[in-house]
């Protein structure tokens, strides 16, 4: 939230919703998407490419895609042995819940480099405010 302005403005979307915010200081504008910290700093954006697979499909022909360009692949998933294939070398467990989910994404993002993966694969989580912050993240958003 930006309160430098003559109305607080709600940067990005997150753990508290933009009525929680307005309960406690009033009308509030929302920023357009472009804004968000994640875009104007570096910081989400990992060191090796990141995409996100909507489908089982998808995630599947991404990891065969990879496997015959002889990629190490790293995958960010909600819990350990989520998928199983061998070319897989690294698994990011994000977890199931969205606090949880919230909390390990920064880390996983900023700990993703060049030494151990050279791609990373996400599968779509069910919060739209991980997925927001993981969308902001991805090299290519499929």
């Amino acid at each position: 939230v930006d309160c430098t302005g003559e109305f607080p403005v709600i940067l990005r979307s997150g753990m508290i919703t933009a009525d929680q915010i307005e309960s406690v200081v009033g009308a509030c504008q929302i920023a357009p998407h472009v804004t968000a910290s994640s875009h104007k700093y570096k910081h989400y954006t990992p060191d090796v490419p990141l995409f996100i697979a909507h489908s089982e499909m998808e995630f599947n022909e991404l990891i065969q895609k990879e496997t015959s360009n002889n990629n190490r692949i790293g995958v960010i998933v909600p819990y350990k042995h989520y998928y199983a294939h061998k070319s897989i070398v690294k698994e990011y467990i994000l977890g199931n819940q969205e606090e949880e989910m919230a909390h390990n994404l920064y880390d996983i993002l900023r700990s993703l480099n060049k030494s151990e993966v050279d791609i990373v694969i996400s599968t779509v989580f069910p919060s739209p405010i991980i997925m927001d912050r993981l969308s902001q993240a991805a090299t290519t958003v499929k």
